[in-house]
């Protein structure tokens, strides 16, 4: 599995972010997480009112202290969901949406995992480049430097950072 997740860092990098998306895509599908290639707008709007929904249900300053997610198949999707999401954010948006919703239903549903950090500044991301509450959008990026602190280290408190308060 590690080889694959670089094989979609290397392909990021090297062919471009649609050969990465769809190889990264392709895992996904093999453990179990079937997201659309090309999702229609329907499909998004929907899926990010739903998430929105789930989250009001649930006090932010809460959600970063969720038990651990222990399922090794659901963490290596949760890994390899971040990177397809990296890689689908300025080509791709509405696929990195879909994922920024499915990696929190997977922390809110399964647990807390280092990369959870993630979905919830990715979806923070969406929700300000969709022109919506950007007071809404930076709240999700607290829930994800709430994350970051939590796991430690400081490679996700800078990935997160730069996506709660931009470059």
């Amino acid at each position: 599995f590690q080889a694959r997740i670089m094989q979609v860092y290397t392909l990021t990098t090297t062919k471009g972010p649609v050969e990465a998306i769809d190889f990264g895509l392709q895992t996904l599908s093999m453990l179990g997480e079937k997201i659309p290639n090309y999702p229609s707008n329907v499909c998004v709007i929907l899926k990010i009112s739903e998430t929105r929904r789930l989250l009001r249900k649930h006090d932010s300053t809460i959600i970063p202290q969720l038990p651990l997610m222990t399922d090794p198949q659901r963490n290596a999707a949760m890994l390899m969901l971040q990177f397809v999401f990296l890689a689908a954010a300025e080509t791709r948006p509405k696929i990195a949406a879909l994922i920024s919703c499915r990696m929190i239903d997977m922390t809110m549903g399964y647990g807390a995992s280092p990369v959870s950090s993630v979905g919830f500044a990715g979806f923070g991301y969406v929700i300000s480049i969709a022109g919506q509450n950007a007071e809404e959008a930076f709240s999700y990026g607290k829930v994800a430097l709430g994350f970051s602190k939590r796991f430690g280290g400081d490679a996700w408190i800078c990935r997160v950072t730069a996506a709660v308060f931009g470059c």
